[in-house]
C-alpha cells in the first residue's frame, strides 16, 4: 500500500509518497505563505499531494491515506484543528476542506505527536511499547507513545510539553497562557532575552554580530558569542537557570567554574546532583574521548601523568569545517587553487595543522590546556600532569588520540584490555595480528569510544608503570550531543 505524508510548517509545506516499508518514492515542497486564508493553504496541500503522486507515477486512487502533521492542537477524530498558533488558525475543518479536492482518507494530528509515533515505528525507539519524543527549536514540542499508540490526552494537548506552565504570571505565550515552559527554554526564549540584554548593553558582541540590528539576533549568534567569552551572552544561560531550567551547557563558558559540575557520566555522574547554579557543563570533545578509556585504568592503577596527541576531524570546527574540507578536496581533485581556507588557518586537505585554538601559556593552545584542566576536574585529580598536542587532520568525522598514561601501580596490557572490555562506553578493538584497531571510519555515527594498540611504554624508565594506547570516538555524538543527553537522562 502507498501513503502520502505531509509536514505543514509555518514557512514551508513538505510532502512525500511512501510505501509500507517506509521507503520514500518521491517528495516535494511549497511555501506556506501563512498570511493567506486557510482555504488557500489547504488547496496548496492538496495540489502538492497530487504533484508528489505524479512524480512517483502513482494515481491518487492508489494512495491508501494521507497523513498530515500540523504545528498545533488537532482532533484526529473530527479532523478539526482547534488551535494552531504558527498559522493563526482557529477551529479549521481541515479534513473536510481537503475533501473538496481529494477523495482520499485524510488524517491530521500534531506534528510532534506523529514524529514521536514515527520514531517508535522506524526510529530510535523502535521495538519499545512506550516512549517520549521531544522537539527543540523555535518552541518545545512533544510526542508520547503509550502501549504502541500515540497519546494526545483528553483535549489533544497531553503531549504539549512546551506549554506546561512553570511560572504563574510569567512571560506571555503565543498559546494565550503565561509562564509556559517554552517561553524559558527554547530558541525563542534565548532571542527574546538577548534583545532585552543588548538594550542594556549595546557594547555586546551580540549586537555587533548583527550589524547593530537587534531584529537579526538568533540563538546561534548568542551561543557563539557566549563561547567567545562575551559577558552579556554568558549571562543569558544563568538567567534561564534562575527561572527554573537546569541547563546542560555545551560551550566552554562555565566548565572550570567551581560551582558548575563538569560531567562525563561514565566517570563522575555523581557530580550531577550538585548543581547550585542549575548549570551542568559538557566537557570538550577531545577530553571526553580521551578520558572515557583512561578513567577505568586510573581506578585500577592510579593515574599520575598523561601524554596525549589528538588527531581531530574537520567537523570539530563545526559544519563550516566539514564543508571546507569537502570543498578543498574537490577543488584539488579538479586541479584548482584552494584559495581562502576559513575556518582553518591553512589548507587542511592533504595536510595537518598542529594548532587548534589560540596559543596560550608555555606555547600550548587553548584546546591543549583543556585536556589538563578539564581532566583534573572531571576525575577529581587536581595534581595529575598532562602534556597534550592537538592536531587538525583531514578526516571528516571522529577524533583519534594517542595516549601514554603513567600509573602509580603496575598494570599490564592484558590487564588493561580486561578492564577496558568491562568499562562503560568503551569497545576494545585490539587485534594487531588481524589488522584490527580503532579508526575514524569505524567509530563515526555511534556512541562508543574504541580502544586498541594497547602496549607497554618502551620509553618508560625502570620502575615506572606506563602504558600506551590508541582511541577513536565520534566527537559529534559521544564528544558532544550524546554526552549532553546522558547528563539530561540523569536529571529526569
Amino acid at each position: 500500500m502507498l501513503y502520502i505524508g505531509v509536514d505543514l510548517g509555518g514557512t514551508g509545506i513538505k510532502a512525500g509518497v511512501v510505501n509500507e516499508r517506509g521507503e520514500i518514492l518521491s517528495k516535494g515542497s511549497t511555501p506556506t505563505m501563512k498570511e493567506r486564508p486557510y482555504q488557500a493553504i489547504i488547496r496548496d496541500i492538496a495540489a502538492l499531494c497530487e504533484d508528489v503522486a505524479k512524480q512517483a507515477n502513482v494515481a491518487m486512487a492508489d494512495i491508501a491515506a494521507i497523513g498530515v502533521g500540523v504545528p498545533g492542537i488537532c482532533d484526529p477524530k473530527t479532523g478539526i484543528i482547534p488551535f494552531c498558533t504558527n498559522l493563526g488558525w482557529h477551529e479549521v475543518p481541515f479534513v473536510a476542506e481537503m475533501g473538496k479536492y481529494l477523495p482520499n482518507r485524510v488524517v491530521v494530528d500534531n506534528d510532534a505527536t506523529v514524529a514521536g509515533y514515527a520514531e517508535s515505528i522506524a526510529g530510535v525507539s523502535k521495538g519499545t511499547k512506550s516512549s517520549v519524543f521531544i522537539t527543540l527549536g523555535t518552541g518545545v514540542g512533544g510526542g508520547i507513545v503509550i502501549n504502541g499508540k500515540p497519546y494526545s490526552g483528553v483535549h489533544g494537548i497531553g503531549s504539549e510539553i512546551g506549554h506546561m506552565i512553570i511560572k504563574m504570571d510569567g512571560e506571555p505565550c503565543t498559546c494565550g497562557n503565561k509562564g509556559c515552559f517554552e517561553r524559558y527554554a527554547s530558541a525563542t526564549a534565548i532571542i527574546r532575552e538577548a534583545k532585552r540584554a543588548v538594550e542594556k548593553h549595546p557594547e555586546s558582541a551580540i549586537l555587533a554580530r548583527c550589524g547593530g540590528d537587534a531584529e537579526k539576533i538568533n540563538a546561534k549568534i548568542v551561543i557563539d558569542c557566549a563561547k567567545a567569552g562575551d559577558e552579556t551572552a554568558k549571562e543569558l544561560l544563568p538567567e534561564a537557570a534562575r527561572r527554573g531550567a537546569v541547563c546542560v551547557d555545551n560551550s566552554h563558558a562555565f566548565r572550570l567554574d567551581a560551582d558548575v559540575p563538569l560531567v562525563i557520566p561514565e566517570i563522575n555522574a555523581g557530580d550531577i546532583v550538585n548543581h547550585p547554579r542549575n548549570i551542568i557543563a559538557n566537557p570538550n570533545c577531545a577530553t571526553i574521548i580521551g578520558l572515557v578509556p583512561t578513567f577505568p585504568l586510573h581506578k585500577a592503577a592510579g593515574l599520575k601523568r598523561l601524554i596525549v596527541s589528538t588527531y581531530q576531524a574537520a567537523s570539530g570546527a563545526g559544519m563550516p569545517g566539514l564543508r571546507e574540507l569537502e570543498r578543498e578536496s574537490r577543488v584539488l581533485a579538479e586541479g584548482g587553487e584552494v584559495g581562502e581556507t576559513a575556518p582553518f588557518a591553512y589548507q587542511l586537505a592533504y595536510n595537518l595543522i598542529p594548532q587548534i585554538g589560540g596559543f596560550k601559556d608555555e606555547g600550548y593552545t587553548s584546546e591543549e590546556w583543556k585536556m589538563q584542566n578539564e581532566g583534573r576536574k572531571i576525575m577529581h585529580l587536581p595534581e595529575v600532569r598532562v602534556n597534550c598536542t592537538c592536531v587538525r587532520v583531514p578526516v571528516m568525522r571522529s577524533h583519534s588520540e594517542s595516549i601514554t598514561a603513567e600509573f602509580e601501580r603496575p598494570i599490564s596490557p592484558d590487564e588493561a584490555r580486561e578492564i577496558l572490555a568491562a568499562a562503560p562506553g568503551v569497545k576494545v578493538v585490539d587485534d594487531p595480528a588481524n589488522l584490527r584497531y580503532p579508526m575514524p571510519l569505524d567509530t563515526s555515527d555511534q556512541d562508543l569510544v574504541f580502544v586498541g594498540r594497547i602496549r607497554r611504554d618502551l620509553s618508560a624508565p625502570d620502575g615506572v608503570n606506563s602504558l600506551t594506547f590508541w582511541c577513536c570516538g565520534d566527537q559529534i555524538r559521544k564528544g558532544a550531543a550524546t554526552n549532553a543527553v546522558q547528563i539530561a537522562e540523569y536529571l529526569v
